[in-house]
């Protein structure tokens, strides 16, 4: 893509200093809305007051969700409650034919990026094209007050090229209560949408008090004035209130005229946090000719076909309820769930699945998977929830425990086996390992080849006389790392690891 060597040198030059929280008392929204994209939300408008009408036309939007984690993979957003949180944005943005799905749901593990100090960098190696970007902090530099902002302008007019970060960054942590109405409200601006007070930024509730600028309550500046979206209601407050005033209606303000109003506190785009619940029509038509004018780039990858909603929870096969394991390699089988593409994974030190005393979590496409990375003789709690790109409504999951021993995997699983090799180990890469078997009867199974992450690789039939038996696994498709075979019968599964360099 042209100009890319210079995107790169002045992204990493860039300076987010000035989308910092400037007012500690209100500003819990810290986007600097760019003045020359007024020309997209002017062209809507115009189209407005000329009686035209909005645009039925639908809009399959990916989204890339970024939780930002410790290093050792701690804290960051519960996935159980981020999934429900993105199924509400999704449902916000529906009835105005922008349908959000999920593209992909990153977790990454630095805890140098668990705030927006190197948002820079952050971005630069993580960020997902031709996707909305999300990122999920545990805290903003701004301050405990900053709730999120959007970072960056689509583009610069007349090019394609992005120019800034393009990005939306949510503080995820309590004090913001609801990242919900944060995450609509920042998608907003990611849409083109400027605060319904635009202009009044910084100036505190100006409730009851006479302005020199802003909206007319007669709409006769309405094009030119505010967000310049001419069926949104004047509004000039620029403080977030503790709860939501007068039923779904802010307090009294007075326009330019010193004509009495309230503003319309359920609007998206304004500060009433616990209140919003709606675009307008003019919104909407802005938000569609961004889409069409500055953001086709986000119209690029193929909506998921035919994904219906995910309804039932997994149910969890092995290992079992108070079932003992070895500690060194343990399998975690689930039934597949109809409609379900991703499983989130976890297992956890504790029945309640505090974060602190997380051991392992990811994100899988099939429904098992392999640990390697466990302790002898502790309880562990493991869990999983279903979801697909289209559905992640379902917030219940199911859960097990289980004790690991003092013991590892060994031979005697398997009645007969009396001995088992692998060598080379380790191997390099194309080089064939050979598996021996000595066994003092006849079995017939699977040899089955994981990665350290519990996908399955390779799968071969075998057959197991009552003398020494050989097979080769191939490495020329490997990678580097760490793997397990499983000589899986129906008496039982010896499981053996090799690594590849």
């Amino acid at each position: 893509m042209k100009n890319r060597i210079l995107l790169v040198f002045s992204f990493l030059a860039f300076s987010f200093n000035g989308f910092a929280q400037t007012d500690a008392s209100g500003d819990w929204c810290a986007t600097e809305y760019p003045e020359y994209m007024f020309e997209y939300v002017e062209d809507a408008t115009r189209d407005f007051l000329n009686g035209f009408q909005k645009s039925n036309q639908e809009y399959f939007i990916p989204v890339t969700l970024h939780n930002m984690r410790t290093t050792d993979a701690t804290g960051g957003s519960d996935i159980t409650e981020v999934l429900p949180m993105f199924c509400q944005i999704v449902g916000a943005f529906e009835p105005y034919g922008i349908h959000l799905y999920l593209h992909d749901l990153q977790q990454h593990n630095s805890t140098g990026w668990t705030d927006d100090g190197a948002l820079a960098t952050t971005v630069f190696l993580t960020k997902e094209p031709n996707t909305v970007n999300m990122y999920l902090f545990t805290q903003l530099t701004g301050g405990a007050g900053l709730c999120g902002y959007y970072l960056g302008n689509a583009t610069t007019p007349g090019q394609t090229e992005p120019m800034g970060a393009d990005v939306v960054a949510i503080n995820t942590n309590s004090t913001c209560e609801d990242d919900v109405g944060v995450l609509i409200h920042e998608l907003g601006h990611y849409f083109g949408l400027p605060h319904t007070f635009f202009g009044f930024e910084g100036t505190g509730s100006n409730c009851g008090v006479y302005v020199a600028n802003g909206e007319r309550v007669d709409g006769s500046n309405c094009s030119t004035a505010a967000d310049r979206i001419c069926d949104t209601t004047p509004d000039n407050n620029a403080l977030a209130p503790g709860s939501c005033p007068n039923g779904m209606e802010g307090c009294l303000q007075y326009d330019r005229d010193s004509v009495a109003f309230y503003p319309d506190a359920t609007n998206y785009m304004s500060y009433f946090l616990d209140c919003l619940a709606r675009f307008t029509d003019g919104q909407e038509m802005v938000m569609k000719g961004i889409i069409e004018n500055l953001r086709d780039d986000l119209l690029v990858l193929p909506a998921p076909a035919d994904l219906q909603p995910v309804t039932e929870t997994p149910n969890l096969l092995l290992p079992g309820d108070g079932g003992a394991r070895p500690y060194d390699i343990v399998d975690f089988t689930w039934e597949a769930v109809p409609n379900a593409t991703k499983y989130y994974f976890e297992i956890n030190r504790t029945d309640n699945f505090n974060q602190l005393f997380r051991v392992e979590s990811v994100i899988l496409d099939a429904n098992q998977y392999t640990s390697t990375m466990l302790q002898p003789s502790t309880t562990y709690h493991w869990r999983v929830l279903a979801y697909n790109e289209m559905s992640t409504c379902i917030d219940e999951y199911s859960t097990r425990t289980f004790d690991t021993q003092g013991w590892t995997v060994s031979n005697e699983e398997v009645e007969g086996i009396e001995a088992i090799n692998i060598s080379p180990n380790p191997a390099f890469s194309g080089q064939a390992v050979t598996l021996q078997v000595e066994s003092n009867r006849q079995l017939n199974g699977a040899l089955n080849v994981y990665n350290v992450g519990g996908q399955l690789i390779q799968q071969t039939p075998v057959s197991i006389g009552t003398s020494n038996d050989s097979f080769t696994i191939d490495t020329k498709s490997l990678s580097a790392g760490l793997y397990v075979v499983h000589l899986q019968f129906e008496e039982g599964t010896i499981q053996k690891k090799f690594i590849v360099n």
